[in-house]
């Protein structure tokens, strides 16, 4: 064989090879499974469905986002949770966002690291691919007190890509720069990003993973997630007064449009007019079986404890989440039907299904 056969046998292969920064780009790859590894911002889960959305609209298909947001969280929280949060879900690619938080309860910046690294190598030892998000900016008071503080994370987060060879999504540069611009990014909080701040998080995700052609939507694709469970009877807990009807999903958006695209969440706004703030409820509906079954019960919002047939089941230890899937349950079900009642706040996801729903 000649030198030129060669070469023409060296660049064809060439031609085949994914390009630096388009891992995830080949629709017929396995499952692309992301975990979204946060805080608050993660466990509304907007942004982490804009990215699927984008990545579907992009032509990559079997797109799972997997949410793993606990509001409040610092990074040791993050890095406490990660075996049976991030590691279970057996990710292609974990999305960490981290620092927010840390600034705002002003975590010592050599404790930040540690924990940092440490959520670093244990990702790295699993085989994922590993994203870092520069945290959002605050507005008003809330940015004037963090601001600094913030960018020590910021500064941390940097150095640590650098070590490992991360890539960075830059979310505080695009937030900043549309702030300034006039833009409306954070909510009437001063803390949590807007909906329009929660698509520059998209944004800044898919340009750290090779993505920048992809366009983010102007809202996520949701629908009602399998096995929703959708008519239910309400009222405040412990009231003898008549129960308010639910059908999910609901058409009415929320008020924070941060949190509108959750996907069969009763966000109750019809019942919380009816409620005093912070009242708990108590929310009953029929489920029906053709065969007994066991079952998986997949919760999200307030949800605050289960009842089966009038058999309390389930009763919540910690709070993991506002997320759909932040806990789920096994369960048995009866032929026919099985009434289900629950306690919670004023938000909750209840869906009902043969296998967990990041499996479906």
């Amino acid at each position: 064989m000649n030198v030129h056969s060669i070469w023409l046998i060296f660049s064809a292969v060439l031609l085949i090879l994914p390009a630096a920064g388009t891992t995830f780009a080949n629709p017929a790859m396995k499952p692309l499974r992301i975990v979204f590894l946060g805080s608050s911002s993660t466990d509304g889960d907007t942004f982490p469905q804009l990215v699927r959305t984008a990545l579907e609209d992009a032509g990559i298909r079997n797109v799972r986002a997997i949410n793993a947001g606990v509001g409040g969280d610092v990074a040791e929280q993050l890095l406490a949770r990660i075996e049976r949060d991030v590691l279970t879900k057996k990710p292609t690619l974990v999305v960490v966002q981290s620092g927010v938080n840390d600034a705002l309860q002003n975590v010592p910046k050599d404790r930040y690291e540690r924990a940092m690294r440490e959520i670093i190598g244990t990702l790295r030892k699993s085989g994922t691919e590993i994203v870092l998000l520069t945290p959002n900016i605050f507005a008003g008071a809330k940015e004037q007190d963090c601001q600094e503080g913030k960018a020590g994370y910021e500064a941390i987060l940097h150095k640590l890509a650098g070590e490992h060879g991360l890539k960075i999504a830059e979310v505080n540069k695009l937030q900043r720069a549309a702030a300034i611009d006039g833009k409306a990014v954070v909510e009437a909080d001063d803390v949590h990003p807007t909906y329009l701040g929660q698509r520059m998080i998209a944004r800044a995700v898919l340009d750290a993973i090779g993505h920048a052609g992809a366009a983010v939507p102007e809202r996520s694709r949701n629908a009602p997630l399998p096995g929703l469970v959708t008519s239910w009877r309400a009222r405040e807990k412990g009231s003898t007064g008549p129960w308010i009807t639910i059908n999910l999903p609901e058409q009415v958006p929320v008020n924070q449009q941060w949190l509108d695209d959750l996907r069969g969440f009763a966000m109750s706004v019809s019942l919380t007019e009816t409620l005093k703030p912070g009242t708990s409820i108590e929310a009953t509906a029929t489920i029906e079986s053709d065969a007994a079954a066991k079952k998986i019960v997949t919760l999200g919002g307030d949800v605050l404890a289960v009842a089966l047939n009038g058999t309390p089941v389930w009763k919540r230890a910690e709070f993991r989440g506002f997320h759909i899937g932040s806990q789920s349950i096994e369960l048995e079900l009866r032929v026919g039907e099985d009434e289900m009642l629950i306690e919670s706040g004023p938000a909750f996801f209840v869906s009902v299904t043969d296998r967990p729903l990041d499996e479906e």
